[in-house]
């Protein structure tokens, strides 16, 4: 089903997906004249989704503060910076409270526009499939979905206040959306109590958080990037999103968002999202 341009988020988005056709990527060059230049910060982004957030922000001349776990193993996103002299590569596990605090640390009285919580855990299937599930491994799926986004932006939300957008966003699926679970019409994955679960919790976590910040004039929002082939294993089908048009919509739908905007549930076509 083809995408409807009517509101001007929708249009911005539209002008994005066009732009990016499958297999296509921005101009990979350095940008210049960053100084003024809006900053993000992009949590996971040592591959998939939150490297080609790296990237495309990056050539979209913003000063990108990119993080990873481990950032001297991070080798893509170490060749990404070095052809990009305004991203820098900061290290943090999101589900390590010390090492958030030091994050936060590292970056006192820097501004940021955006902060983009990209840094999740799909774990394995196998873990939370009925008869079988190791309930042992929720623990690790909740730190990093659910408590990793609400520690990282209660960490740096004096830096996001100083800076001019106040935009906090977090990705999450519509397996935990119960609109969707409900849907007899949508498909279904079997199992994933606690992707699904942990991404649920993140995302009451964070109507929670545009309420209490809406008076700050930040804007709280959670995004869905599709169903991208993140680790090339050659899927295929209409419901596939090539990551270059996934992150291009999703960077359009976080330009446009307002502050009215805080508290939905986004998909990286520009269509809300039901809960």
């Amino acid at each position: 089903m083809g995408v409807v341009c009517r509101s001007p988020l929708r249009i911005a988005v539209c002008a994005a997906a066009l732009l990016l056709l499958p297999g296509t990527l921005p101009a990979q060059q350095p940008a210049a004249g960053t100084r003024g230049a809006p900053t993000v910060v992009v949590t996971g982004a040592n591959r998939g989704l939150g490297l080609e957030f790296a990237r495309q922000y990056a050539a979209k001349g913003w000063r990108v503060i990119a993080t990873s776990r481990n950032p001297e193993a991070s080798f893509d996103l170490n060749r990404l910076a070095d052809q990009y002299q305004n991203i820098a590569v900061q290290q943090v596990d999101v589900a390590d409270l010390a090492s958030v605090a030091a994050l936060a640390a590292r970056l006192a009285n820097q501004p940021i526009d955006v902060l983009v919580n990209n840094a999740g855990y799909f774990g394995d299937p196998a873990d939370a499939q009925l008869g079988k599930i190791d309930f042992s491994k929720w623990d690790a799926y909740y730190r990093v979905n659910a408590l990793g986004p609400l520690q990282v932006a209660e960490a740096l939300l004096p830096n996001l206040l100083a800076g001019q957008q106040k935009k906090i966003i977090a990705l999450t699926s519509r397996a935990g959306a119960f609109s969707y679970n409900t849907d007899p019409q949508a498909p279904k994955m079997p199992g994933h109590y606690f992707y699904g679960g942990s991404k649920a919790a993140l995302n009451l976590m964070y109507v929670t958080l545009a309420n209490d910040t809406r008076s700050q004039g930040v804007t709280v929002a959670v995004v869905s990037p599709g169903q991208v082939d993140t680790r090339d294993l050659g899927m295929k089908g209409p419901h596939i999103v090539p990551i270059e048009r996934s992150i291009a919509g999703l960077i359009s739908v976080i330009d446009g968002l307002q502050i009215a905007d805080s508290g939905d549930f986004w998909n990286w076509d520009g269509t809300r999202i039901d809960w």
